[in-house]
Protein backbone atom coordinates (compact mmCIF):
# COMPACT_ATOMS: atom_id res chain seq x y z
CA UNK A 1 0.00 0.00 0.00
CA UNK A 2 2.79 2.43 0.86
CA UNK A 3 4.35 2.72 -2.57
CA UNK A 4 5.52 5.89 -4.29
CA UNK A 5 5.98 7.01 -7.88
CA UNK A 6 7.63 10.31 -6.92
CA UNK A 7 11.30 10.91 -7.66
CA UNK A 8 13.01 14.11 -6.57
CA UNK A 9 14.74 14.47 -9.94
CA UNK A 10 11.50 14.50 -11.93
CA UNK A 11 9.11 16.40 -9.69
CA UNK A 12 9.06 19.46 -7.42
CA UNK A 13 10.83 19.04 -4.08
CA UNK A 14 7.55 19.53 -2.20
CA UNK A 15 6.42 15.98 -2.95
CA UNK A 16 9.15 13.88 -1.29
CA UNK A 17 8.64 15.97 1.84
CA UNK A 18 4.85 15.94 1.90
CA UNK A 19 4.45 12.27 0.92
CA UNK A 20 6.65 10.49 3.42
CA UNK A 21 6.44 6.74 4.03
CA UNK A 22 3.21 5.68 5.72
CA UNK A 23 3.54 4.49 9.28
CA UNK A 24 2.07 1.19 10.49
CA UNK A 25 -0.56 3.19 12.39
CA UNK A 26 -1.58 5.01 9.19
CA UNK A 27 -1.75 1.75 7.22
CA UNK A 28 -3.95 0.15 9.90
CA UNK A 29 -6.25 3.19 9.89
CA UNK A 30 -6.58 3.10 6.08
CA UNK A 31 -7.37 -0.62 6.12
CA UNK A 32 -10.06 -0.01 8.76
CA UNK A 33 -11.60 2.82 6.74
CA UNK A 34 -11.62 0.65 3.63
CA UNK A 35 -13.47 -2.15 5.45
CA UNK A 36 -16.00 0.36 6.78
CA UNK A 37 -16.71 1.59 3.25
CA UNK A 38 -17.28 -1.98 2.08
CA UNK A 39 -19.68 -2.50 4.97
CA UNK A 40 -21.56 0.66 3.99
CA UNK A 41 -22.28 -0.90 0.58
CA UNK A 42 -24.77 -3.23 2.27
CA UNK A 43 -27.21 -0.30 2.41
CA UNK A 44 -26.75 0.23 -1.34
CA UNK A 45 -27.48 -3.45 -1.97
CA UNK A 46 -30.69 -3.19 0.04
CA UNK A 47 -31.74 -0.02 -1.79
CA UNK A 48 -31.17 -1.52 -5.22
CA UNK A 49 -33.07 -4.65 -4.26
CA UNK A 50 -36.07 -2.50 -3.38
CA UNK A 51 -35.85 -0.56 -6.67
CA UNK A 52 -35.63 -3.74 -8.73
CA UNK A 53 -38.58 -5.33 -6.91
CA UNK A 54 -40.76 -2.27 -7.59
CA UNK A 55 -39.79 -2.14 -11.26
CA UNK A 56 -40.58 -5.86 -11.55
CA UNK A 57 -43.96 -5.35 -9.90
CA UNK A 58 -44.74 -2.53 -12.34
CA UNK A 59 -43.65 -4.61 -15.35
CA UNK A 60 -40.89 -2.12 -16.20
CA UNK A 61 -37.68 -3.96 -15.29
CA UNK A 62 -37.01 -5.23 -18.83
CA UNK A 63 -37.27 -1.76 -20.40
CA UNK A 64 -35.32 0.09 -17.70
CA UNK A 65 -31.68 1.15 -17.74
CA UNK A 66 -29.58 0.98 -14.58
CA UNK A 67 -26.28 2.88 -14.26
CA UNK A 68 -23.76 2.50 -11.45
CA UNK A 69 -20.71 4.75 -11.31
CA UNK A 70 -18.82 7.16 -9.05
CA UNK A 71 -17.66 10.75 -9.23
CA UNK A 72 -14.00 9.90 -8.52
CA UNK A 73 -11.59 7.21 -7.42
CA UNK A 74 -9.79 7.30 -4.10
CA UNK A 75 -6.17 6.82 -3.08
CA UNK A 76 -5.89 4.67 0.05
CA UNK A 77 -2.15 5.11 0.56
CA UNK A 78 -1.09 4.33 -3.01
CA UNK A 79 1.76 6.67 -3.93
CA UNK A 80 1.72 7.56 -0.19
CA UNK A 81 -1.37 9.67 -0.72
CA UNK A 82 -4.87 9.65 0.77
CA UNK A 83 -7.36 11.54 -1.36
CA UNK A 84 -8.78 11.89 -4.84
CA UNK A 85 -7.36 14.78 -6.85
CA UNK A 86 -4.15 13.37 -8.34
CA UNK A 87 -3.76 12.02 -11.88
CA UNK A 88 -2.84 8.48 -10.89
CA UNK A 89 -4.99 5.55 -12.01
CA UNK A 90 -6.45 4.92 -8.56
CA UNK A 91 -7.87 8.46 -8.55
CA UNK A 92 -9.01 8.97 -12.15
CA UNK A 93 -10.52 5.52 -12.80
CA UNK A 94 -14.05 4.76 -11.58
CA UNK A 95 -16.39 1.79 -12.13
CA UNK A 96 -19.19 2.08 -14.69
CA UNK A 97 -21.84 -0.61 -14.92
CA UNK A 98 -24.82 -0.21 -17.26
CA UNK A 99 -27.64 -2.67 -18.04
CA UNK A 100 -30.78 -2.34 -20.08
CA UNK A 101 -32.34 -3.01 -23.50
CA UNK A 102 -29.71 -3.37 -26.22
CA UNK A 103 -26.81 -3.83 -23.78
CA UNK A 104 -25.16 -7.23 -24.18
CA UNK A 105 -25.27 -9.07 -20.81
CA UNK A 106 -21.81 -9.56 -19.34
CA UNK A 107 -20.06 -7.53 -22.05
CA UNK A 108 -16.96 -5.58 -20.99
CA UNK A 109 -15.54 -2.57 -22.79
CA UNK A 110 -12.03 -1.11 -22.66
CA UNK A 111 -12.78 2.17 -24.47
CA UNK A 112 -12.18 5.45 -22.61
CA UNK A 113 -15.40 6.77 -21.06
CA UNK A 114 -15.77 9.97 -19.04
CA UNK A 115 -18.35 11.16 -16.52
CA UNK A 116 -19.49 13.85 -18.94
CA UNK A 117 -20.65 11.09 -21.34
CA UNK A 118 -23.50 10.19 -18.99
CA UNK A 119 -25.71 13.22 -19.75
CA UNK A 120 -25.81 12.76 -23.55
CA UNK A 121 -26.22 9.00 -23.10
CA UNK A 122 -29.19 9.29 -20.73
CA UNK A 123 -30.75 11.98 -22.92
CA UNK A 124 -30.48 9.76 -26.01
CA UNK A 125 -31.95 6.76 -24.16
CA UNK A 126 -34.84 8.92 -22.96
CA UNK A 127 -35.40 10.33 -26.45
CA UNK A 128 -34.90 13.96 -25.45
CA UNK A 129 -32.74 16.69 -26.97
CA UNK A 130 -30.29 18.51 -24.72
CA UNK A 131 -30.68 22.31 -24.72
CA UNK A 132 -26.98 22.81 -25.49
CA UNK A 133 -24.06 20.96 -27.04
CA UNK A 134 -22.99 18.24 -24.61
CA UNK A 135 -19.39 18.09 -23.43
CA UNK A 136 -19.37 14.34 -23.88
CA UNK A 137 -20.73 11.68 -26.18
CA UNK A 138 -23.49 9.09 -26.34
CA UNK A 139 -22.21 5.70 -25.16
CA UNK A 140 -24.66 3.75 -27.36
CA UNK A 141 -21.94 2.67 -29.87
CA UNK A 142 -20.20 0.85 -27.01
CA UNK A 143 -23.31 -1.23 -26.43
CA UNK A 144 -22.47 -3.01 -29.68
CA UNK A 145 -18.65 -2.83 -30.06
CA UNK A 146 -15.59 -2.34 -27.90
CA UNK A 147 -13.82 0.14 -30.18
CA UNK A 148 -16.25 1.99 -32.46
CA UNK A 149 -14.75 4.22 -35.17
CA UNK A 150 -13.47 7.63 -34.10
CA UNK A 151 -13.86 6.94 -30.38
CA UNK A 152 -11.70 9.04 -28.04
CA UNK A 153 -8.06 8.07 -27.77
CA UNK A 154 -6.97 10.49 -25.04
CA UNK A 155 -8.44 12.78 -22.40
CA UNK A 156 -7.41 15.67 -20.20
CA UNK A 157 -6.95 15.44 -16.43
CA UNK A 158 -6.46 18.69 -14.53
CA UNK A 159 -6.41 20.06 -11.01
CA UNK A 160 -6.20 23.56 -9.62
CA UNK A 161 -5.37 24.07 -5.99
CA UNK A 162 -8.03 24.30 -3.34
CA UNK A 163 -8.56 27.44 -1.28
CA UNK A 164 -7.21 25.81 1.88
CA UNK A 165 -3.72 24.27 1.71
CA UNK A 166 -3.49 20.49 1.94
CA UNK A 167 -0.86 17.96 0.80
CA UNK A 168 -2.66 17.27 -2.48
CA UNK A 169 -3.27 20.90 -3.37
CA UNK A 170 0.18 22.43 -3.30
CA UNK A 171 0.57 22.28 -7.06
CA UNK A 172 -1.60 22.63 -10.11
CA UNK A 173 -1.24 20.12 -12.91
CA UNK A 174 -2.42 19.25 -16.38
CA UNK A 175 -2.21 15.65 -17.56
CA UNK A 176 -3.11 13.52 -20.56
CA UNK A 177 -4.09 9.83 -20.37
CA UNK A 178 -4.13 7.82 -23.60
CA UNK A 179 -6.06 4.74 -24.68
CA UNK A 180 -4.78 1.42 -25.97
CA UNK A 181 -4.03 1.02 -29.66
CA UNK A 182 -1.33 -0.82 -31.55
CA UNK A 183 -0.87 2.08 -33.98
CA UNK A 184 0.11 4.61 -31.31
CA UNK A 185 3.58 5.04 -29.90
CA UNK A 186 2.00 6.64 -26.86
CA UNK A 187 -0.73 4.05 -26.26
CA UNK A 188 -1.72 3.51 -22.62
CA UNK A 189 0.48 6.24 -21.19
CA UNK A 190 0.07 9.03 -18.67
CA UNK A 191 1.94 12.32 -18.82
CA UNK A 192 1.60 14.85 -16.00
CA UNK A 193 2.92 18.42 -16.10
CA UNK A 194 3.12 19.94 -12.62
CA UNK A 195 2.79 23.69 -12.92
CA UNK A 196 2.81 26.39 -10.29
CA UNK A 197 2.06 28.76 -13.14
CA UNK A 198 1.44 26.99 -16.44
CA UNK A 199 0.68 30.17 -18.36
CA UNK A 200 3.77 32.16 -17.39
CA UNK A 201 6.45 29.48 -17.21
CA UNK A 202 5.39 25.97 -18.24
CA UNK A 203 9.01 24.88 -18.73
CA UNK A 204 9.73 25.41 -15.03
CA UNK A 205 7.26 22.75 -13.92
CA UNK A 206 8.25 19.18 -13.12
CA UNK A 207 6.67 16.24 -14.92
CA UNK A 208 5.92 12.53 -14.66
CA UNK A 209 5.56 10.03 -17.50
CA UNK A 210 4.34 6.43 -17.19
CA UNK A 211 3.95 3.48 -19.52
CA UNK A 212 0.84 1.75 -18.12
CA UNK A 213 1.61 -1.51 -19.95
CA UNK A 214 5.09 -1.95 -18.51
CA UNK A 215 4.38 -0.12 -15.25
CA UNK A 216 0.64 -0.37 -14.46
CA UNK A 217 1.16 0.67 -10.81
CA UNK A 218 3.02 3.84 -11.89
CA UNK A 219 6.04 3.19 -9.71
CA UNK A 220 8.77 4.73 -11.87
CA UNK A 221 8.54 7.79 -14.10
CA UNK A 222 10.18 7.19 -17.50
CA UNK A 223 13.62 8.69 -18.00
CA UNK A 224 13.26 11.91 -20.06
CA UNK A 225 16.89 11.55 -21.21
CA UNK A 226 15.96 8.51 -23.31
CA UNK A 227 15.54 9.47 -26.97
CA UNK A 228 12.45 7.28 -27.37
CA UNK A 229 10.85 8.63 -24.19
CA UNK A 230 11.67 12.21 -25.23
CA UNK A 231 9.75 11.68 -28.47
CA UNK A 232 6.82 10.24 -26.58
CA UNK A 233 6.84 13.22 -24.21
CA UNK A 234 6.82 15.60 -27.18
CA UNK A 235 3.74 13.89 -28.61
CA UNK A 236 1.97 13.84 -25.24
CA UNK A 237 2.78 17.52 -24.64
CA UNK A 238 1.23 18.31 -28.03
CA UNK A 239 -1.86 16.34 -27.00
CA UNK A 240 -1.95 18.25 -23.74
CA UNK A 241 -1.85 21.62 -25.46
CA UNK A 242 -4.61 20.52 -27.83
CA UNK A 243 -6.88 19.30 -25.04
CA UNK A 244 -6.13 22.26 -22.76
CA UNK A 245 -7.50 24.76 -25.27
CA UNK A 246 -10.20 22.71 -27.01
CA UNK A 247 -13.67 24.18 -27.17
CA UNK A 248 -12.45 27.77 -26.87
CA UNK A 249 -13.05 30.28 -29.67
CA UNK A 250 -10.73 29.64 -32.65
CA UNK A 251 -9.69 26.25 -31.21
CA UNK A 252 -10.60 22.69 -32.16
CA UNK A 253 -13.77 21.11 -30.72
CA UNK A 254 -13.09 18.93 -27.68
CA UNK A 255 -14.65 15.84 -29.27
CA UNK A 256 -12.16 16.23 -32.14
CA UNK A 257 -9.23 16.99 -29.84
CA UNK A 258 -9.84 13.73 -27.97
CA UNK A 259 -9.19 11.66 -31.08
CA UNK A 260 -6.78 13.75 -33.21
CA UNK A 261 -3.19 12.50 -33.38
CA UNK A 262 -0.36 14.87 -34.22
CA UNK A 263 2.20 12.97 -36.36
CA UNK A 264 5.39 13.82 -34.53
CA UNK A 265 7.27 10.55 -35.03
CA UNK A 266 9.81 9.73 -37.73
CA UNK A 267 9.97 6.37 -39.51
CA UNK A 268 12.88 4.99 -37.50
CA UNK A 269 11.03 5.41 -34.23
CA UNK A 270 7.92 3.65 -35.57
Amino acid sequence: MARSSITAAATPTTFPTEYAHLTTVQVAMLNRQYRHRLEALRALDDLFGTIQARLDAAGRWNDSYVVFTSDNGWLYGEHRVVGKVLAYEESIRVPLLLRGPGVAPGAQRSALVLNNDLAPTIAALAGVVLPTVADGRDLAPLFRADAPPAWRRRFLVEHFRDAAPSPVSWLDYLAVRTASGEDENTALQLFVDWCDDWLTDPAAAGSEHYDLVLDPLQLQSLDPRSAAHALQRAALQADLALLRDCGRPAHIACSDAERVREHLFFGGFD
